[in-house]
């Protein structure tokens, strides 16, 4: 993660300018409006596959807690981790614990697992 910007107004700027003028990101974000939003990873059972390989700013750790599947949201490690590492580890607890449909969720899913109907 980069720790410095530097915005250029002018094309010959030269090195030394440059240098000059770095500034520490967390002095520049001082004076702009900044947004942040997530994406969240869709993970399509039916279709075996989820959104891609972006770095995750919030992610979910799936494993298995006395043969329930349990989850804890990790919020420390921003763009650390890639969608296609948490997904091939979730594919590959729920081969273990032999879940082909959502169906079979049911009673594998740990009560710590908050689940909300549709509606």
């Amino acid at each position: 993660m980069a720790d410095y910007i530097l915005y250029i107004d002018d094309a010959d700027m030269t090195q030394d300018d440059c240098l000059r003028n770095l500034q520490p990101i967390e002095e520049y974000v001082k004076s702009q409006t900044v947004y942040f939003a997530c994406k969240a990873l869709n993970y399509r059972f039916d279709e075996n596959k989820w959104d891609g390989p972006r770095p995750l700013a919030v992610y979910v750790d799936w494993f298995i807690n006395n043969g329930k599947l349990d989850a804890q949201l990790i919020f420390d490690e921003p763009l650390e981790h890639r969608g296609r590492e948490v997904g091939e580890k979730l594919k590959s607890i729920l081969k273990e614990l032999k879940i082909k449909s959502f169906d079979d969720l049911k009673g594998i899913l740990s009560p710590d697992v908050k689940c909300y109907p549709k509606g």
